[in-house]
C-alpha cells in the first residue's frame, strides 16, 4: 500500500525537479552566451575605434574592406615614416570542422585571413550579421556591428562615430 502511494509521489517529485533544473540550465547557458557575445563585440569595436582614433587616413575599399593608415609625425608636422603596413578590417565567412559563421577580421596584409576578432568562443557562437563602415566626411566614420549568438538566439547591436584625425593633431 505504501509503495502504491509513495512511488507515484517520488516519480512526480523527480519529474518536477528535472523540469526545474532544465529550465535553470537553459537560462544560465543563455546568460553566459549573451555575456560572452557582448564582450567579444565590445572588444572588436574597441579595437576598431582605437585604430581609427590614431589613424591619419582611412578608406573604404571596393572589396568591402576598411583600410587604416597611420603615420608618425615629428614636432614640426613633417611626416617621418609610415608606422607599419595598413590595417584592414573586414567581415568574411569562416568554415571550420564544427560550424560556419561570419566574423570580423583584422589583418596587416590585404589577402591574409588568419584569426578573426569574433566568433572563436564556443560559449556564445557569435555570428556577425552586419559590420557597416560608413564615411560621413573626410575624418568621421560611422561604425556599426550587429551580432547574434547562435546559442541563445539573441542579438547585440553596437554603433558609434569615430574621428580619424587623431594622428594629425
Amino acid at each position: 500500500m505504501e509503495l502504491a502511494i509513495g512511488l507515484p509521489l517520488i516519480i512526480m517529485m523527480l519529474w518536477a525537479m528535472s523540469n526545474l533544473f532544465a529550465g535553470t540550465w537553459k537560462e544560465c547557458r543563455d546568460l553566459i552566451a549573451d555575456y560572452t557575445m557582448q564582450i567579444e563585440v565590445n572588444n572588436a569595436m574597441q579595437r576598431i575605434v582605437s585604430d581609427l582614433n590614431v589613424a591619419s587616413h582611412a578608406d573604404s575599399m571596393s572589396n568591402g574592406r576598411l583600410m587604416i593608415n597611420s603615420y608618425v609625425y615629428d614636432y614640426n608636422n613633417k611626416m617621418i615614416c609610415v608606422e607599419k603596413s595598413p590595417i584592414y578590417y573586414f567581415k568574411d565567412h569562416t568554415d571550420n570542422a564544427a560550424t560556419s559563421y561570419d566574423a570580423i577580421y583584422r589583418q596587416r596584409s590585404l589577402n591574409a585571413k588568419a584569426q578573426p576578432l569574433t566568433g572563436m568562443d564556443i560559449l556564445s557562437d557569435v555570428n556577425i550579421i552586419i559590420f557597416k563602415r560608413t564615411p560621413i566626411d573626410k575624418n568621421l566614420w560611422d561604425i556599426e556591428i550587429i551580432a547574434e549568438s547562435r546559442v541563445s538566439g539573441h542579438r547585440y547591436r553596437l554603433k558609434t562615430k569615430v574621428y580619424t584625425g587623431g594622428a594629425d593633431q
